[in-house]
């Protein structure tokens, strides 16, 4: 919009003079108001805005000097330029009286045109630039407090998020720390089942069924302990802290275990279980083997779950450098609706049996870990057929043999010796104030050879290596007294001790404990409950030792034997059939069903020994041979 044309007043007596004023003044764009006596001015001049007023000095009751004193005494009014117009007070008394008022200039009548335009476009020059300097400062002025009100919510809006950040990393530390803790609690009795399990394991006296009955309890308590780490998983999801920590492992072993823990859930629920690998794999991968056996767990767990008739089916294909895997049911498939949701926490589906078997976190879990992995998983389902879970990854073909591998039959360990030429045997330091913890770390490692020394906290372990040497000391963290990471770096701040072996050994199962153990000056890191298989790598990889292996001469001798009583080129296709498919329990029936009958006795007895232990890589090696 245009700024609305400046105001002037006009102030004289005599009529004729405003009506000459107001023709003189049209010549300009102004807006003229006319006032006959001092009165009207003073109240022309508080109800307009004006840019200049023309003010007569000689007029009756108020003239020009008293009316610019009214108007200069009212701050409303006082900035307001006024120039005299007269035809009497011509003298330079009057013009100093006329300028003392107020005046800012002075013209006679009869007045020239061009002199009072002249004046009158230089005053109304200055009118528009000081209206506009002030509707310029008005503007700054209102963006100024926009901008301060927007700083202050801004502000405002800050302080919010950070007091709500304050209070979700509060709650999230709180949480942590209660996670951390119950996992510590929960590990350290379930490492006393599993350590005594194994030791057991060792045993070679027990009989087919006790031995079958260690294998349970083995597998029960891995399956608790992949349900306190999918606990700890999710924690670890919330804060952002999920991390991978790839490693060689052979996957052919990696799948049999797998299919091995499935044929017993499936055979419980009477399903078959079938394994299928569509193209030839990878004899070993570089990959996270923890978190894709956590994903392929999670699947094939929840496959078994859904399903109450029917099959459950495993299958695994290599497209370089895709590992791709479908996990196959036929349960009650998922909803449409649903598919959006069920990767989100806690977000289960089906009726409230099944929700009463899980805790809703397997699928969220997954779905971050193949995101983390660089893999995508897609959903297939069928309320009348089942789902199809897919998801792939890539992994990294290695040709090096891993560690792991030289370690797969532990069982066959039955000696530890040094590898550096002397005949001493190891000597270890076992620090735990758990007297159970220490217990199973002797039965474990005693009859092989090690010889144990036991300290139940870091200030008697501390004492201990000031008193003697040890090959390695196996460190808990928690103790009371002195922790093991104090402990640690006592014994590593004597000179004499500086090159010790530590080996943090602990329940408590985060990243973070990992690498406060490592910065202490750890050597190594092994979680609670622990696997005899780990541990002894773990040795391996830090002593200068080597292992002695059961004689398995008697094993060759049953090998010639089987040779020479081989099954029929018919059975055997049968078999190797029932393999492809990952019958196990139709494998088991089969040849049950051919030692009745008395077929190959020998062979037979062998085959199904095996087969009662899942060791389908071995019934096809000899089949096939």
């Amino acid at each position: 919009m245009k700024p609305p044309a400046p105001k002037v007043l006009i102030v004289d007596d005599q009529p004729a003079n405003l009506f000459a004023l107001q023709q003189m003044l049209s010549k300009i764009k102004v807006e003229v108001i006319q006032a006959s006596n001092g009165n009207d001015a003073l109240s022309y001049a508080l109800e307009h805005e004006l840019a200049l007023i023309l003010l007569d000095v000689q007029m009756p009751e108020m003239d020009g000097y008293e009316v610019a004193t009214l108007l200069r005494s009212n701050d409303d009014t006082s900035k307001i330029p006024i120039i005299f117009v007269t035809a009497a007070y011509k003298d330079d008394a009057h013009k100093i009286l006329g300028y003392g008022s107020g005046a800012v200039d002075y013209l006679e009548k009869p007045i020239d045109d061009n002199i009072l335009l002249s004046k009158m476009r230089v005053f109304i020059d200055l009118y528009q630039q000081k209206r506009e300097l002030e509707r310029t400062l008005d503007l700054m002025e209102s963006t100024n407090t926009q901008l301060v009100l927007e700083i202050s919510e801004r502000k405002a809006t800050e302080k919010a998020l950070k007091e709500a950040k304050l209070v979700a990393e509060s709650a999230n530390y709180a949480k942590s720390a209660f996670l951390a803790n119950m996992s510590h609690e929960l590990r350290t009795p379930l490492n006393a089942i599993l350590g005594y399990a194994q030791i057991l394991q060792q045993e070679g006296a027990l009989s087919d069924t006790q031995q079958q009955g260690v294998k349970t309890i083995l597998r029960s308590g891995e399956y608790l302990l992949t349900l306190i780490n999918d606990i700890l998983d999710l924690a670890k999801v919330e804060a952002g802290q999920l991390e991978l920590f790839p490693n060689s492992f052979n996957l052919e072993r990696f799948f049999i275990e797998l299919s091995d823990i499935f044929r017993i859930k499936t055979a419980k629920k009477g399903l078959e279980f079938r394994f299928e690998s569509k193209n030839a794999l990878p004899i070993e991968i570089h990959a996270d083997e923890k978190r894709l056996r956590q994903v392929c767990m999670n699947l094939l767990s929840n496959a078994v779950k859904f399903t109450e008739q029917g099959e459950v089916r495993f299958t695994v294909e290599y497209q370089k450098p895709q590992l791709i895997i479908q996990v196959f049911d036929t349960g009650i498939g998922i909803p449409q609706e649903m598919h959006s949701k069920i990767f989100q926490p806690f977000v289960q589906t089906g009726a409230n049996k099944y929700k009463q078997q899980g805790t809703g976190l397997g699928l969220a879990i997954s779905r971050n870990l193949i995101d983390r992995m660089g893999g995508q998983i897609a959903l297939e389902t069928d309320i009348v057929q089942g789902s199809c879970f897919t998801f792939q990854v890539p992994v990294q073909e290695t040709k090096t043999v891993s560690v792991s591998q030289t370690m797969d039959d532990v069982t066959s360990v039955i000696g530890v010796r040094r590898s550096d030429g002397t005949d001493t045997q190891i000597h270890l330091l076992v620090v735990d104030d758990v007297i159970e913890n220490r217990a199973v770390l002797r039965g474990l490692l005693e009859p092989l050879g090690f010889i144990i020394t036991e300290a139940s906290n870091g200030t008697e372990a501390v004492a201990c290596t000031n008193s003697q040497n040890f090959d390695a000391i196996l460190m808990d963290l928690v103790m009371p007294e002195m922790d093991g990471l104090t402990a640690t770096k006592k014994i590593l701040n004597n000179s004499d001790n500086s090159e010790r072996v530590i080996i943090a050994i602990t329940a408590s199962a985060f990243e973070e404990d990992r690498q406060t153990s490592i910065a202490a000056g750890c050597s190594d890191y092994v979680t609670k409950p622990f696997e005899l298989s780990k541990l002894l790598q773990t040795l391996q990889k830090h002593l200068p030792i080597t292992w002695d292996y059961a004689d398995t001469s008697c094993k060759e001798s049953e090998k010639t034997e089987i040779t020479k009583l081989e099954l029929e080129d018919n059975h055997k296709k049968i078999l190797l059939s029932m393999i492809e498919h990952g019958s196990m329990h139709e494998i088991i029936k089969y040849l049950e069903n051919l030692l009745d009958k008395n077929y190959s006795p020998t062979q037979v007895k062998t085959l199904l020994s095996l087969a009662k232990n899942f060791k389908l890589a071995n019934i096809r090696r000899i089949l096939e041979n």
